[in-house]
């Protein structure tokens, strides 16, 4: 029997599939299911336009939020139950990127430490706020605390103030 192998960068696990992704190779859905003791695997989904690499995608509603290598960088949004992609942020935005679901809304995390908050469950891609929050790379997942927010960067870790008076176009208090 001839084996396939895939070299898998990143998976969710929502509503009973299983949602891969890996370098170059697109992101699918495939459910596993157990019939009269034997395990198999059905493909419900194979998405080729983008993919995900050094990047961990984040579920919120329906809808699987990533990074994709493709365009030199690009966040992304696609439609959990088909596979469809709903939007596409700009291209070149960087290598990598790091997500929190919260509701309502994504927080990303580009590695040239950039902090946006992206608009969940919408047709496009809608940047709430943006931040910078460090100078130097950033390749840790941000921490979210009850009054702040914790942000590795290659040389150092920060704490920001979640100000409850802060509007959008402020920056969080170091």
């Amino acid at each position: 029997r001839r084996q396939r192998q895939m070299c898998i960068r990143d998976s969710s696990y929502h509503q009973g599939n299983v949602i891969v992704g890996g370098e170059n190779r697109g992101i699918r859905s495939v459910r596993p299911e157990l019939n009269n003791g034997v395990w198999s695997v059905n493909e419900r989904w194979n998405q080729k336009k983008l993919a995900l690499d050094m990047s961990s995608a984040v579920i919120n509603g329906n809808h699987l939020y990533g990074f994709s290598h493709y365009r030199l960088g690009q966040l992304f949004c696609l439609d959990t139950e088909t596979g469809d992609i709903v939007w596409e942020g700009p291209g070149r935005s960087g290598d990598n990127a790091t997500f929190l679901s919260i509701p309502d809304h994504i927080i990303a995390l580009l590695d040239n430490g950039q902090l946006q908050v992206i608009a969940a469950g919408g047709k496009e891609f809608k940047k709430v706020a943006s931040y910078t929050v460090a100078e130097s790379p950033t390749w840790a997942a941000p921490v979210l605390l009850e009054n702040g927010i914790l942000i590795k960067d290659r040389d150092s870790l920060t704490y920001w103030s979640l100000n409850k008076e802060a509007t959008a176009s402020q920056a969080p208090a170091r």
